[in-house]
């Protein structure tokens, strides 16, 4: 049989040096074992990649020394080919968790977390990982939360968000991870905050501290950040806090109504009178209706009158109709 697979070997195929590797292999010819290995794993072999990933991963083979730079390069190309017959099998999981392991213990390259997340994050809804792998994503979550640094927090509330087998999904906890890490900057981290808090998915939603979140990562070229900040009602909330006349008219209007925000007469007043400081007619009306019903602040007759003369006097047709009938 042997003179057929070299013969299949000749010819190209990627199984056939996988055949004699494994029956080198299993007769403990280890040095000639990853010889085939490495053909097939050339030309393709998934199954070649990971042998070797394991292989050169372990400490256990007699002949053959550990390298993890080596089971680094072979579990990168068999992870280069996760999914490309459907949905991703055991074997996916396998160059996932052994490259996450790498970068998030050091195994021959500078510790790289963020790194480690983005191999790690495939299993996160992984179920049949074993015992002894569960506890590994255990302790990088559990390193992960003894570190202060942007990317950590970052990718704590990653976890936390989407939920793993190490860490239960926690919006919250998420929220405060991801808070931490844009305090300090980080531009996904500050982009992810404000997704949260703008969807209000089992959390608080809050449009104001939405749009500065999406600020701060837009400043750093966010562009999803930036088109978020395009769409209403974030865009009146972004626009207001930047100083826009209009802008803070109409985010007066959505706390008076509430609509988009929660109903708040005082933060309304707040909103018209920085409008009307600008010189908005429309806001200086506002202004005089809340005063002269009194919502939201004391009722004031005599400086009702006053600001529907300011807006009357900027062509507010409510105003000047108002004023005719006073």
């Amino acid at each position: 049989s042997d003179r057929f697979f070299r013969m299949a070997v000749d010819n190209g195929s990627a199984e056939a040096p996988l055949k004699l590797g494994d029956k080198c292999y299993n007769h403990s010819k280890l040095v000639e074992a990853v010889k085939w290995y490495r053909m097939a794993a050339m030309r393709g072999s998934k199954a070649a990649q990971l042998k070797l990933g394991r292989i050169f991963m372990s400490d256990r083979f007699r002949g053959i020394a550990r390298d993890y730079a080596e089971a680094r390069k072979w579990y990168l190309m068999a992870a280069g080919q996760a999914g490309k017959e459907g949905q991703e099998d055991q074997d996916d999981a396998e160059a996932a968790f052994c490259l996450g392991r790498i970068y998030a213990e050091g195994l021959g390259v500078d510790p790289d977390y963020a790194e480690a997340w983005k191999w790690y994050s495939r299993l996160a809804h992984n179920h049949n990982l074993p015992a002894p792998e569960k506890k590994i994503l255990w302790e990088f979550s559990n390193k992960l939360q003894q570190s202060i640094d942007a990317d950590s927090q970052f990718i704590l509330g990653e976890m936390y968000r989407i939920g793993t087998t190490a860490l239960c999904r926690s919006a919250p906890a998420a929220v405060e991870c991801y808070r931490k890490a844009a305090e300090r900057g980080h531009a996904e981290a500050q982009f992810q905050l404000g997704c949260m808090l703008q969807s209000g998915m089992n959390y608080p939603r809050d449009y104001a501290e939405a749009a500065r979140w999406f600020s701060e990562a837009a400043k750093q070229g966010h562009m999803e950040a930036k088109s978020r900040l395009d769409e209403p009602p974030l865009s009146v909330y972004y626009k207001a806090g930047l100083g826009d006349a209009a802008a803070e008219y109409s985010l007066g209007r959505m706390y008076e109504e509430g609509l988009d925000a929660v109903l708040d007469y005082h933060k309304a007043a707040e909103w018209y009178r920085k409008s009307a400081a600008l010189g908005n007619a429309d806001a200086m009306y506002r202004l005089g209706r809340m005063r002269d019903d009194g919502i939201g602040m004391s009722q004031n007759k005599s400086e009702a009158l006053e600001w529907y003369r300011k807006a009357a006097a900027l062509g507010n047709a409510d105003a000047r109709n108002l004023l005719g009938s006073w």
